[in-house]
């Protein structure tokens, strides 16, 4: 898919709910799109919280595991920012411009979580030896 397709499809998101099940007018341009990653799927996730620091965004997500997602880069439209468990949030750069702090409990589309347990999970760690 050219880039300019995805960020087209990222611009109309400004513009709904999508990846949140309810339009909620204080946040919803902010978050264009989300990809959870969960070892046991939740019943729901749950946008918790934005909070806006000097030039800190902090995000978080709740569900099966609570998901901090610190974004510190302003440079680019869309900001990709991944954590540690391999989950995803994109959001617009508009995000800077948000209110200091916002205390919700906005649920996620279910579609945006998957579950990687066992041997999906991949790798988790990787040592290199050689014989003396």
């Amino acid at each position: 898919m050219s880039e300019s397709l995805i960020v087209d499809w990222l611009n109309e998101n400004e513009y709904r709910a999508y990846p949140l099940r309810e339009i909620n007018t204080d946040v919803t341009p902010y978050i264009v799109d989300a990809s959870f990653v969960y070892d046991s799927l939740p019943i729901t996730s749950y946008l918790t919280s934005v909070e806006v620091i000097a030039n800190t965004v902090t995000v978080t997500v709740t569900g099966q595991d609570a998901f901090v997602f610190t974004i510190t880069d302003s440079s680019d439209d869309f900001l990709y920012n991944r954590n540690s468990q391999g989950s995803l949030l994109v959001v617009s750069k508009k995000i800077w411009q948000a209110p200091s702090t916002y205390n919700l409990l906005i649920p996620f589309e279910d579609c945006v979580s998957s579950e990687f347990s066992g041997d999906w999970l991949g790798v988790s760690s990787f040592n290199i030896w050689r014989r003396a």
